[in-house]
């Protein structure tokens, strides 16, 4: 199979892995205008830095789980040896979950009150959230990792208009506050892991056999090494708002939280969605045709993501005004500025993971986890300097210069296993093709009133001239379109 139809095979799976995440970012969009509505940004900022707390357990205990089943699954598969390897895989998640609540209860009893006590009393919430999120992802995970994208797509669907629907109304309609959001983020993923992921894992019984024993040795040698990069990866994205915590107050992290949410999630669901599709393909492509077939996959794949990243980072940067004040309500609306410099972070850490994959795939995690500290580091300072100077403002710019060092480093580091050609020409057009349509959306936000639809119809507008752009400067084909098309098409009809 030749790159350009390895490249149109996983646009086509990418594309049935859009309706899932398109749900979950719609929901992210309605989330903010009815947040904003009924709490405070006080107490968005306990929510927040509750979530937060369990996020960061999911991250120690859980979520490393989820990159070794991505990158170990195929290999199991070829040798005929998955069933030992969910079993384990099983076990390692019942450990993880007891260690994680063991964690945020101990946090609940005996955290600073300075750092947490705010928001204690949702701590022991947040086990729950803790617990929900680490079987529906770890679920999700298998999905991506068998190639379901429907499946992957129907329960992430259901996971987030069930989380949403239920937590404003335990918070609103049983008068439970922002503990109704808490409740909600774990009872929900929990049934519909329960529901529909639970049987993919078989029937593993919690022993280990000799063979296991050495399946359980390599995952965790790989594994322990990407539990660190995953940790101080949490503190680059998440640290900046304990830091606003120390330093400001409360508030101040419910208003950086909508810009962030409004800036961040549109971006993360572009990449995240591409990385559903791309990192099993690389592994793959790796198992079956080596190194050099992975170098000739990755550019092509880092080219698709720049085509829809790029133009969404500069619209948000162009449209951030309107973008918050059509959806967020009261102080939070002050948020805004904030919007251009998340969204430039938030595409620069995108395109980070396609230069992690090769670490990844050459089983170089403590070359990733080097970057990842020195990235870390430099987030941490910068936010010390930054946000006694600028207040939540000076997040988003140590994020972006963190995010960019953070590009740079994984970039430099897996040269080395995963010669990387990066696509130039290609974003050299992408960026002239989204400014120009940019510089249309600047000209056009002063003279529309700041309304949802109005927005909406804006980046519509924009979207569209973009597209044209594409294809004047030869940067699209008609012909990409047309098999892209004829392969959904043809893939429906099967189906």
């Amino acid at each position: 199979m030749t790159t350009t139809d390895q490249v149109e095979n996983i646009g086509r799976e990418t594309a049935y892995y859009v309706p899932g995440k398109l749900v979950v970012a719609v929901m992210a969009v309605v989330a903010v205008p009815v947040y904003t509505h009924f709490f405070e940004a006080e107490d968005l900022g306990r929510f927040d830095l509750a979530l937060k707390a369990a996020l960061f357990a999911w991250t120690l205990c859980i979520l490393w789980l989820n990159n070794v089943m991505l990158r170990f699954y195929p290999a199991y598969v070829r040798r005929n040896e998955q069933e030992q390897f969910l079993a384990v895989m099983i076990i390692m998640k019942w450990v993880g979950l007891g260690l994680g609540v063991a964690l945020l209860l101990g946090l609940w009893a005996m955290g600073p009150e300075r750092l947490v006590g705010s928001f204690r009393n949702l701590l022991a919430v947040s086990a729950l959230a803790f617990a929900g999120r680490s079987s529906l992802e770890l679920g999700l995970s298998l999905f991506a990792a068998k190639r379901k994208p429907i499946a992957h797509s129907v329960a992430s669907a259901a996971n987030a208009v069930a989380k949403l629907a239920l937590g404003v109304g335990v918070a609103v309609g049983l008068e439970q506050g922002v503990a109704g959001l808490v409740w909600a983020a774990g009872v929900v993923p929990l049934v519909v892991y329960f529901a529909v992921m639970r049987r993919h894992f078989g029937s593993g019984r919690l022993a280990l056999r000799s063979g296991r024993l050495a399946i359980a040795r390599e995952v965790i040698g790989y594994g322990t090494p990407i539990c660190l990069v995953l940790v101080f990866n949490f503190f680059l994205a998440n640290g900046d708002r304990y830091i606003l915590k120390i330093l400001d107050d409360d508030r101040a992290v419910g208003v950086y939280m909508i810009g962030h949410f409004l800036a961040d999630h549109p971006i993360q669901f572009v990449y995240a969605t591409f990385m559903l599709a791309a990192f099993p393909a690389v592994a793959h492509t790796y198992e079956s045709g080596g190194r050099k077939a992975a170098e000739k996959l990755v550019p092509a794949l880092i080219r698709l993501y720049l085509l829809v990243a790029v133009p969404t980072c500069v619209f948000l940067a162009v449209l951030a005004h309107p973008v918050v004040f059509a959806l967020a309500r009261g102080e939070t609306r002050a948020s805004f500025v904030v919007v251009p410099w998340v969204a430039f972070a938030a595409l620069l850490l995108g395109l980070s993971h396609y230069y992690t994959i090769g670490l990844y795939i050459a089983k170089r995690p403590a070359l990733l986890l080097a970057a990842t500290v020195l990235a870390t580091a430099l987030n941490a300072v910068a936010n010390w300097y930054l946000v006694p100077r600028h207040g939540f403002y000076g997040c988003g710019m140590a994020r972006a210069v963190s995010n960019g060092a953070m590009l740079l480093l994984t970039s430099a580091f897996s040269f080395r296993f995963l010669r990387i050609r990066f696509p130039l020409v290609s974003l050299l057009r992408i960026t002239a093709a989204a400014a120009v349509a940019g510089a249309m959306l600047f000209i056009l936000k002063g003279r529309l009133a700041e309304h949802i639809v109005t927005v909406g119809g804006e980046f519509c507008a924009g979207f569209a001239l973009y597209g044209i752009l594409l294809f004047a400067f030869g940067e699209i084909s008609r012909g990409e379109i047309r098999r892209l098309l004829a392969a959904l098409l043809c893939r429906a009809g099967r189906g």
